[in-house]
């Protein structure tokens, strides 16, 4: 039985098969989806937000929710920040992947031939390896995966390649470096 959110029962890696069987076989609970950031020695988690719909969950960073909950799930969300860019298409730059809803939104779009996404820190990218709203960033062609500081990764980028940029950073308590001005340049 599927759980919506973090009903997540499989080995990194492993697939949706194969872990229905093994756990039918084994009996095995739903665990949670969890880890301690190496980079930055903050707790990281998936936070399911309703369990009787299959509503994607949140990630929870060092006790940060990265998505708005209240009154909104991180699917509406990821709407409204796509909506924000109107109707552009061609290059898209997602600065902070987080579980990677806008990005596979931004794929989803019509006219848009490529999105770029940025994450720093390998403990997401585990999440988005265990969450399966966010499989699309491994499977999709138009999705270039980059892993690291998005502040030494955007000044090496082509300066005018992109179309549209959505940047979504985690909080300012935990990521002031991405609100700076050389960033927003």
């Amino acid at each position: 039985k599927r759980r919506a959110g973090v009903w997540q029962c499989y080995a990194p890696g492993q697939g949706e098969a194969e872990a229905a069987e093994e756990a039918e076989e084994d009996d095995l609970a739903p665990t949670k989806v969890e880890g301690l950031s190496e980079l930055t020695s903050r707790p990281a988690s998936l936070l399911p937000l309703d369990e009787a719909s299959p509503t994607p969950p949140t990630a929870v960073l060092g006790g940060f929710n990265m998505h708005r909950t209240k009154g909104i799930d991180p699917a509406g969300d990821t709407d409204n920040k796509l909506r924000a860019l109107g109707k552009k298409g061609g290059r898209v730059l997602d600065v902070c992947t987080g579980l990677g809803y806008t990005a596979c939104a931004a794929a989803r779009r019509a006219g848009v031939r490529e999105v770029v996404t940025i994450e720093l820190d390998p403990a997401m990218v585990e999440l988005q390896r265990a969450n399966p709203w966010s499989r699309q960033l491994f499977d999709d062609p138009k999705i270039t995966r980059l892993l690291g500081d998005a502040t030494e990764v955007l000044p090496a980028l082509p300066e005018g390649y992109f179309d549209a940029a959505v940047h979504d950073p985690p909080a300012n308590a935990m990521s002031g470096e991405l609100y700076s001005l050389e960033v927003y340049r």
